[in-house]
């Protein structure tokens, strides 16, 4: 088993991990809406295959964390603690990033309305549908964690039910079966991989994570098909396990130091990559892959950057960044 120092730094590398491949996909999507890429563009195999785990991997992490913050404080104090510390990320950074697309709506791909704006506190916008799960899974956490079949079979038909739902009911039906398989993990004594088991189940998990990501470039799939679920689950395992080995090389440090930045770079890449869009067309630059690599780097680069600014002065949760 590994200790609870290097289980921290894998996890944190997870997520820089996770985070790297949420920002590659939205630029390469905001791309694709402003026609600088051609929809059904090669790289749309590599993005689909990101899609398959990278939410899921989130949410897995964030309901693995959740037993051990239940076990120090009573439900009420974690669901306040947790309520804390979202509602705040995710109202001012939703009306900030929401108020600049209102007020550029004509130069923006997505624009948002007046409507859009007002009904933030029930209808999130953008990426922000991730912290409006969050806390409802943390809530629903802490209300039946003591009843752990319940939460599974609560988790288990929301998922099965999330095909015939549509936009953000069916994110949240679907997600949180792996927030709910994080906290069982985590109360679970889990047996450690013999050395001569890890090759084979190694190659189990590329097979079907492949086989996965053939099925959907084939038919199609929305990453939310019940019939990704083990494709998912082996891009998870595989995401781990290389966290896990990449904890002990000499870049474990920077990479967990940006999975500790995840909170602030998913909030703020899509403000930084869609000002940076804007700025190098007014300058004529149209090459695709030169705004897919500056893009991808300005959507980690300058959160991280802000991050790291915030922390030195110690103002980081004026800003609600972590």
């Amino acid at each position: 088993m590994a200790t609870s120092k290097k289980r921290d730094i894998a996890q944190d590398i997870a997520k820089a991990i996770g985070i790297l491949a949420v920002v590659y996909a939205h630029v390469l999507w905001g791309l694709v809406s402003s026609s600088i890429f051609a929809d059904g563009n090669p790289l749309h195999f590599i993005d689909m295959g990101l899609q398959i785990y990278t939410m899921p991997l989130f949410f897995l992490l964030a309901g693995y964390n959740a037993p051990s913050s239940l076990k120090r404080s009573t439900p009420a104090e974690f669901i306040r603690k947790r309520a804390s510390m979202l509602i705040p990320v995710y109202l001012i950074w939703s009306v900030v990033q929401g108020g600049m697309k209102y007020a550029l709506s004509g130069q923006v791909n997505d624009p948002v309305t007046l409507q859009d704006l007002l009904a933030i506190p029930y209808k999130p916008i953008g990426q922000f549908w991730f912290l409006y799960a969050l806390l409802i899974y943390h809530i629903a956490t802490a209300l039946l964690y003591r009843r752990p079949w319940v939460l599974a079979s609560l988790a288990i038909a929301a998922f099965l039910a999330n095909p015939w739902l549509e936009d953000f009911p069916r994110d949240y039906c679907y997600s949180g079966i792996f927030y709910v398989l994080g906290f069982l993990l985590a109360n679970k004594d889990l047996p450690s991989i013999k050395a001569k088991h890890i090759a084979p189940a190694l190659g189990v998990a590329v097979i079907v994570y492949a086989c996965g990501l053939a099925m959907n470039w084939s038919y199609g799939l929305d990453s939310r098909n019940l019939l990704l679920l083990p494709a998912t689950l082996s891009g998870i395992g595989l995401v781990m396990f290389l966290s896990q080995k990449l904890s002990a090389s000499s870049a474990g440090p920077a990479l967990a130091y940006v999975g500790r930045a995840s909170l602030a770079i998913y909030v703020l890449h899509v403000i930084c990559f869609a000002g940076w869009r804007a700025f190098i067309l007014k300058l004529g630059v149209t090459e695709a892959y030169v705004h897919l690599v500056t893009g991808t780097l300005v959507g980690l680069g300058v959160p991280l950057l802000l991050y790291s600014v915030l922390g030195r002065f110690k103002l980081r949760r004026y800003a609600y960044l972590g």
